[in-house]
This record gives C-alpha cells, sequence and structure tokens, in this order.
C-alpha cells in the first residue's frame, strides 16, 4: 500500500486491557484504501503481544516499538510513518462504530476540505452511552464562523481524535505535538492545525465511540498544576481570537474561558481543602484575567449568581454552592 487514502495512528501504552476491541473495530472493515500506525511506547503489559498478533493477520496494520516517551512523542512517530494522504487518531481504548470506515473515506472522498470533524458517542463503565452532537442545525455545517465557535467558544475540539487532518499540511508547517506536556497536547496540535485551514466540514455522524472511565486524569494534579497547564492554552487559543479582530467571537471566546473556570470551582468542591483551593483560583493571575474580561451581563442567568460569588470573593458560600451542584451532577 504506497498510498492510501487514510492513516488511523494509535498511541499504545500498558493498553491491553481494551486493545482487541479497539483493532478489531477497524478491522470489520474490507476497504484497502487505509493504514492503521500502532505506536507501542514501551509498554510492559501484552499490549505488544496484541499488536504483533494483529499486524501478522493483517496487513494494513503497521506495528512501531519505541522506548517509553509519552502520547504525544508516541503519535509524532506515527505521523512520521505514516503514509495516508490524511491523518486521523484514535486512542488505544476507544473503537470506531461499525461501518465508520467506509463512512470516514466516504467523506474525504467527496469533500474537499481541509478540515474534517465528526461527532462522536461516550460510553461509561456501567454500559450507558451518550450522543456528542454538534449545536448546528442539521446532519453538517461547512460555514467558518460556526467552524471558529465551536474551536475557540466550546471544548468540542479539545481532543485530537474523531478529525481528519491532510498529511500535507501537517508536513508543509511541520505540526507536531507538543511533548513533554502532560495535559492539552491534543488541544494545542488541533489548534496550530486549525488555523493553517481554509475550509471546513463538521458532521453530526457519530463515527467514533470514547470511552469514559470514572475517574479524570486531571484529578492526579492538583489546582496549581491544573491553572499552569490551562495557562498556555488560554493565552494560544484568545491569541488566536484576537488576531481575528471579531469582537463576537471574543465575547463568546472569553464567556466559555469563564466556564472554565467555574468548572475548576465546580470539580474542586468536594476537597477538604476546597476553600483554599478557591482562594487559589481567584489569585491565579489567569483567572484575574479571565475574570477583566467579563461582565455580568455576558453570562446566561443560571450562570449569574456564580458571576457574582467570583467577583465578589464570597468563598464560604462559593463552597457550599458548588458541592451542591457537583453532587446534583451524579
Amino acid at each position: 500500500m504506497s498510498c492510501p487514502l487514510l492513516s488511523i495512528i494509535i498511541p499504545a501504552y500498558n493498553a491491553g486491557k481494551y486493545l482487541d476491541q479497539c483493532l478489531e473495530s477497524i478491522e470489520k472493515s474490507s476497504s484497502e484504501d487505509f493504514e492503521v500506525v500502532i505506536v507501542d511506547d514501551g509498554s510492559t503489559d501484552e499490549t505488544s503481544e496484541v499488536l504483533n498478533a494483529a499486524a501478522h493477520r493483517d496487513a494494513r496494520f503497521k506495528v512501531i516499538h519505541q522506548e517509553n516517551g509519552g502520547v504525544s512523542k508516541a503519535r509524532n512517530n506515527g505521523i512520521r510513518n505514516a503514509k495516508g494522504r490524511n491523518i486521523m487518531f484514535l486512542d488505544a481504548d476507544d473503537m470506531l462504530k461499525d461501518g465508520a470506515v467506509e463512512q470516514i473515506l466516504n467523506v474525504i472522498r467527496d469533500e474537499n476540505e481541509d478540515f474534517i470533524a465528526f461527532s462522536y458517542e461516550t460510553f461509561y463503565d456501567d454500559g450507558t452511552h451518550k450522543e456528542e452532537r454538534y449545536e448546528f442545525k442539521g446532519d453538517f455545517c461547512r460555514d467558518t464562523r460556526e467552524a471558529d465557535r465551536i474551536m475557540y467558544a466550546s471544548s468540542k475540539w479539545n481532543e485530537c481524535w474523531g478529525k481528519i487532518f491532510r498529511k500535507k499540511i501537517i508536513d508543509e508547517y511541520h505540526l507536531s505535538f507538543p511533548e513533554g506536556v502532560p495535559i492539552g497536547e491534543d488541544f494545542l496540535f488541533v489548534l496550530r492545525y486549525y488555523e493553517k485551514c481554509r475550509s471546513f466540514f463538521m458532521s453530526n455522524a457519530t463515527v467514533l465511540l470514547y470511552r469514559q472511565h470514572a475517574g479524570s486524569a486531571m484529578r492526579r494534579y492538583g489546582i496549581e498544576d491544573r491553572l499552569r497547564f490551562t495557562e498556555p492554552l488560554y493565552d494560544a487559543a484568545i491569541g488566536d481570537v484576537r488576531a481575528k479582530e471579531d469582537k463576537t467571537l471574543l465575547h463568546e471566546a472569553d464567556t466559555y474561558y469563564f466556564r472554565v473556570v467555574t468548572n475548576l470551582f465546580r470539580e474542586f468542591a468536594g476537597n477538604s481543602s476546597a476553600r483554599r483551593d478557591y482562594k487559589l483560583i481567584l489569585d491565579h493571575p489567569l483567572v484575574q484575567e479571565i475574570m477583566s474580561h467579563v461582565h455580568l451581563g455576558m453570562v446566561p442567568g443560571y450562570k449569574k449568581p456564580e458571576f457574582i460569588m467570583l467577583k465578589c470573593r464570597l468563598i464560604s458560600l462559593a463552597v457550599i454552592y458548588f458541592r451542591l451542584k457537583a453532587r446534583a451532577a451524579f
């Protein structure tokens, strides 16, 4: 296969528990116009054996073994070794839906767009599923303004999976995942790729099953780390928005980042150190920067009490409020 239409890149580290499901979801496809590049990131479980067996039985699978270097290094290694004209990323514990490979290939053939994004379906450990659709009307959208809103004023494109990237654009601009970044490496790659694009195709077709594990990986980090990790993501995104000189988009982005702040309050509400954490959040330069661009009239009605509590530093009241809100979410 000299130059397939699509390369699916999968980083894998100690993924033996779910890897068979992931690979089988792709292997079902009868198409020969794609390849799968799986990068074993120095796994110490049965991952290597599973991957070698898959490559032995299916010539479309290519396995690369590397010393452990992290997910960004693995994805970058996959990009370097991919022969496809387009790139798609998939995590080793996720899956493609039945018929998804053919659906993706057909969209790539039919649509001549720089950036293609599909919807996905989240499934949880308890067996429940949730379809994650875009808010635009209809099954698909090519509107640049709508793409900007999703990119800069929502969390829909924080991850690299579920999207199709032109290999030509990646190579031309020497784009890669930042290595050594523990949170947000996906977002930074998508952001830098997005700014090079001139045309967009967004589809509400769900092609990917995203496995949501109990407990977020981000909870491994304390509030100081979380804010430190968020700062370069905010600077990069808001820098792009300001360069566009679109006041409406900037307004939407500022409101979105206010929601990011309130989500931190809700996430850390259950900690015994919540009052200390809330003070650290409110005193952090990033949060002060975000709050300086938001006023009461910008936030929706249900968020106004939160804005008042944060602006007036009503920390004790905020702890009670966000604890109740966190409990209501379960």
